[in-house]
C-alpha cells in the first residue's frame, strides 16, 4: 500500500477517481514496470519562446469564449505544453507537479509502439504484409493467426471484443486483469496477457474491412516487435527512440506478472519528453541531426489511410472524414493534423502546417470521453495551433 498525500493508492483503486488524480503520477510505484532508459547526459534542451496567455482566446465548452486556464480546468488537465517550431510557447502543471514528474499516457503508448514498428520495418525486421503468426507462432490458430501486421497497425482486425472500460466482468475486464492492472488478488491468478490475447474470439467481419479500435491489437503489435527484434519492448523503445530522441528522463512501461509489456497503454514519461516525441514526428522522424523514425513511415501515416474502413466504423461520426494509420489518428483537416490519444485525456496533437505540437496529460474522473468531449478537445487544439502560429508569424 502506497500513501500519496492523504490517500492510499494501490493496484485496485488507481484507475478510479479521486485516487487517479495522484496515482497517474506514480504508476511506476503502484504497478510492475520495466524501465525505458533515457540518456540524461545527451538530453536535447527545449528552448523557451513564451507567448502571453491572453493570445490564446479559445471556444468555451458551452459557447462563447474562454482562456486556456478554463480549458485546462474543464478537461481535468494535469500538465500541458505547446511547442512552436520546437520551442516552448506555453507550459503548465497542476500545483505540486513539475517537468520532472512522470505521468502514464495510456493509449498514446499505441502511437509510440506504432512508430517503433516503423523503425523495425525500415531495418527490414518486420514486413507489414506478413502474417502476425509469422513473427509470433504462439498466435497460430487464434483470431490473430491469419491477420497481417498491416491490419493490426491500422486496427482493422475482426475480433469478438468490445472496449467496455466500465464493465469489469466483460471480456475486456478479463483482458485488463491479465495486464496486471486490476489488483493483487486477480493479478496473481491471471494466465497472463499473452494467453488472453490468444483466446479472444474472431469477429464476424473479414479482417481488413472495418476500422475497430481494439486495444489487444496494440499489445499484439508490441509482441511482434519483441519477437522480430529479439529484445524486450522496453529496451527497443529505449535504444531506438528514447535515447536518440534526446529525452531528459527515463520512462517506463507496465508489465504483467510474466513480464509482458502493455503496449496498448502502459507507457509513462515526463510531459516534455512526450512533446519531444511529437516534435520528432512533426520533423519527419528527425530530432535535430538524429534520424529516428523513417520519413517514409511518417509520410505513410497521412498518405496510406483507408477511408472506406473508417466510414464503416462506429467512429465515423466522431471525426467525419478522419482515419487511423500506423496507430495514429488522422483529422484530415486543412492542416493535415494527426494525433495520439489516451482514455483519460492524454494527447499528442501535431499540426504540420502551423508547426505546432501540443502534449497534454490528464486525469478525467471517468475514463472514456463522450463524442462531445472528444470533439471539443480537438477543436481547442486546432484553435491553439492556429493562434500560436498567428502570434509568432505576425
Amino acid at each position: 500500500m502506497l500513501s500519496a498525500y492523504d490517500m492510499d493508492i494501490n493496484s485496485t483503486n488507481w484507475l478510479s477517481a479521486p485516487t487517479n488524480r495522484q496515482a497517474f503520477w506514480q504508476v511506476d510505484r503502484v504497478l510492475s514496470v520495466a524501465r525505458v532508459a533515457g540518456d540524461p547526459g545527451a538530453a536535447i534542451p527545449l528552448e523557451p519562446k513564451p507567448m502571453p496567455k491572453a493570445a490564446l482566446t479559445l471556444s468555451a465548452k458551452n459557447g462563447g469564449s474562454a482562456g486556456i486556464d478554463a480549458f485546462l480546468d474543464t478537461t481535468h488537465a494535469d500538465a500541458f505544453i505547446v511547442l512552436h517550431k520546437g520551442k516552448i510557447s506555453h507550459e503548465w502543471y497542476t500545483p505540486g507537479r513539475s517537468s520532472n514528474d512522470k505521468h502514464i499516457i495510456f493509449s498514446v503508448t499505441k502511437s509510440v509502439v506504432g512508430s517503433l514498428t516503423g523503425i523495425l520495418v525500415g531495418q527490414g525486421r518486420i514486413d507489414p504484409e506478413k502474417l502476425v503468426s509469422h513473427y509470433v507462432p504462439e498466435l497460430h490458430g487464434s483470431a490473430f493467426g491469419d491477420v497481417r501486421v498491416r491490419e493490426v497497425l491500422d486496427m482493422t482486425v475482426s475480433l469478438e471484443f468490445e472496449e467496455a472500460y466500465l464493465d469489469l466482468n466483460s471480456i475486456f475486464g478479463r483482458y485488463r486483469q491479465s495486464t496486471g492492472w486490476s489488483g493483487p488478488d486477480s493479478d496473481a491468478t491471471s494466465p497472463g496477457m499473452h494467453k488472453v490475447l490468444a483466446s479472444i474470439p474472431r469477429g464476424r467481419d473479414a479482417h481488413g474491412s472495418v476500422f475497430s479500435y481494439l486495444s489487444p491489437n496494440s499489445d499484439v503489435l508490441g509482441w511482434v516487435c519483441e519477437k522480430a527484434a529479439e529484445a524486450p519492448l522496453s529496451s527497443l523503445i529505449s535504444d531506438l527512440i528514447w535515447k536518440p530522441l534526446g529525452a531528459e528522463s527515463d520512462a517506463y512501461i507496465t508489465v504483467d506478472r510474466f513480464g509482458a509489456p502493455r503496449a496498448a497503454g502502459g507507457f509513462g514519461c515526463t510531459l516534455r519528453d512526450m512533446a519531444r516525441f511529437g516534435e520528432c514526428m512533426r520533423n519527419d522522424g528527425r530530432r535535430h541531426d538524429n534520424k529516428i523514425i523513417p520519413k517514409a513511415w511518417v509520410d505513410d501515416i497521412a498518405a496510406g489511410v483507408n477511408h472506406e474502413t473508417w466510414e464503416r466504423s462506429d467512429m465515423a461520426d466522431w471525426m467525419p472524414g478522419g482515419g487511423y494509420r500506423n496507430q495514429w489518428w488522422l483529422t484530415n483537416n486543412a492542416n493535415h493534423a494527426y494525433f495520439a490519444a489516451g482514455i483519460y485525456g492524454q494527447w499528442i496533437y501535431i499540426d504540420p502546417v502551423h508547426e505546432v505540437v501540443i502534449a497534454k496529460q490528464s486525469a478525467r474522473p471517468v475514463g472514456p470521453a463522450t463524442r462531445e468531449e472528444f470533439q471539443y478537445e480537438l477543436r481547442i487544439f486546432q484553435e491553439i495551433a492556429s493562434s500560436t502560429s498567428a502570434y509568432f508569424e505576425r
